[in-house]
């Protein structure tokens, strides 16, 4: 594995200023490459400790801090994704590479990365014959309470991962892809859980009460066009009016104003893999994945879908796409740095 010291190259700039009811949103700023150049990242997590991220990638876990990498353990691991439980203790899942294999899918550590010890916690079946975590996720009030995804099926542990139930299917159920796990932030009793079927069409299930019962809106979302790649990747929820959502596949952005009842086209340019919402603009989300020429871009959109900006990187490293996207503050600046197939880039944005 290399290591790349080009921190602070600035490779492009690009300023946009699109308006927004009475707000303007204006974009702009500088791409970097941060390093671990050849790994693929698969998830980044801003970490309770100020100034630092967590990485599942597909050689383990990696910390970021300091303008520095290191990996914590599970080098040689595919990881899917991780949690921060409490300090210095992480969940992960990593990627299986058999149906009814029984492997183990499910690590922690509470050393910080140290040390990492199996921790099942009833994820995995009957004798454990089905064993794949492929998402994470953490109710906001309680980070012990935990939800995942198998290759199917909804999970649920309300003790950190020590003990768990399938909520939705059970681990016999198989599924292309199945990815997609979102809390809603203003309701945490809203989760969305997606991927694709088996017949690559895209996969998505509510819950409004928690996960004791879902609801599968496979075929309300009426995209099934001959030739496409249409995985349910990621969601966006807007702050504070839980109804209305952005949703990212392979064919592009969906909304619903409905909460998910009926959908509408809003961007069909590239597969979007990942977003984020803006801290200051309600209704602007920031996304990203992979398009046409595989080149490394950036989209923006002020009004929750209904316009769209493109920002690409100059000089964009080929071959190139985006699994994840997050959105944190250092040194009074926002920073998106997007977790791509060929390493960690960012968009430090000026105010």
């Amino acid at each position: 594995m290399q290591r790349c010291s080009l921190h602070s190259l600035a490779l492009f700039a690009a300023v946009i200023m699109v308006s927004c009811g009475t707000d303007a949103l204006q974009v702009s700023g500088e791409w970097h490459f941060e390093g671990l150049e050849g790994v693929a990242i698969n998830k980044i997590i801003p970490s309770s400790a100020s100034d630092r991220l967590i990485l599942a990638t597909d050689d383990g876990v990696f910390i970021y801090e300091e303008d520095q990498f290191t990996p914590v353990g599970l080098q040689g691991e595919e990881v899917n994704d991780l949690v921060e439980i409490g300090e210095d203790e992480i969940l992960a899942g990593i990627r299986t590479t058999t149906m009814d294999g029984g492997e183990d899918s499910l690590f922690k550590t509470t050393d910080g990365g140290a040390t990492w010890q199996v921790h099942m916690g009833n994820y995995g079946g009957e004798e454990r014959k089905h064993t794949s975590i492929n998402a994470l996720a953490q109710h906001p009030d309680d980070p012990r309470r935990l939800y995942a995804r198998g290759w199917l099926n909804v999970p649920r542990s309300l003790d950190g991962g020590q003990t768990g139930e399938s909520l939705y299917r059970d681990w016999e159920w198989f599924g292309m892809n199945a990815s997609l796990l979102r809390i809603d932030p203003n309701n945490p009793d809203i989760i969305w859980a997606g991927g694709a079927n088996t017949l690559s069409r895209p996969n998505l299930l509510r819950t409004t009460d928690g996960g004791e019962t879902w609801e599968n809106l496979l075929f309300e979302l009426q995209i099934f066009e001959a030739g496409y790649e249409s995985t349910a990747y990621s969601i966006a929820i807007r702050p504070g009016r839980s109804s209305h959502l952005l949703l990212g596949l392979g064919v592009g952005v969906f909304r619903s104003t409905d909460l998910g009842k009926s959908w509408e086209s809003v961007f069909d340019q590239a597969a979007v893999l990942a977003m984020a919402n803006s801290p200051r603009f309600s209704r602007a989300v920031y996304a990203a994945g992979f398009n046409q020429q595989q080149t490394l871009f950036l989209l923006v959109t002020p009004d929750f879908g209904s316009t769209w900006k493109t920002i690409e990187k100059e000089n964009s490293p080929s071959n190139i796409h985006v699994n994840d996207l997050t959105l944190v503050e250092q040194d009074g600046q926002d920073v998106l740095y997007f977790g791509t197939n060929r390493g960690v880039f960012s968009y430090r944005i000026d105010r």
